[in-house]
């Protein structure tokens, strides 16, 4: 399991990357180091075209720049720790044992919005 605290977050629309998503990462953005993040990101505008060919569905990605659409096999929020399970193919993927675990204890003010939002992503 990797583990990591977030100490910065960003829930919401990424207009640039016309998508939803949440960001947890170890570090805030201006921060030139290589702490740990994972993206949950779920794309704007899916038609039925997309369904079709299986793209209705979220990625999941991490620092080391790895992308694994719909790999998340469990979540859940308890206290103040987020613990991701992926799915065993998005694990080789990303290159990370079992999933995440997450400490929120300094982004607890958005806790609620956080889970919404995971939930908005991969439960649909």
């Amino acid at each position: 399991m990797q583990r990591f605290t977030a100490r910065a977050c960003f829930v919401g629309d990424h207009h640039a990357e016309g998508c939803f998503m949440v960001v947890l990462a170890e570090q805030d953005a201006d921060d030139d180091s290589d702490g740990e993040r994972l993206v949950l990101q779920l794309v704007d505008g899916r038609d039925a075209e997309d369904r079709r060919q299986g793209l209705d569905v979220y990625s999941v990605r991490t620092r080391g720049g790895g992308r694994h659409h719909n790999g998340v096999a469990a979540w859940a929020v308890e206290g103040s720790v987020l613990t991701v399970r992926l799915k065993q193919k998005a694990c080789l993927v990303l290159e990370v044992e079992e999933g995440f675990e997450i400490e929120l204890a300094p982004v607890m003010a958005q806790v609620e919005q956080i889970s919404d939002a995971i939930a908005r992503i991969v439960d649909g």
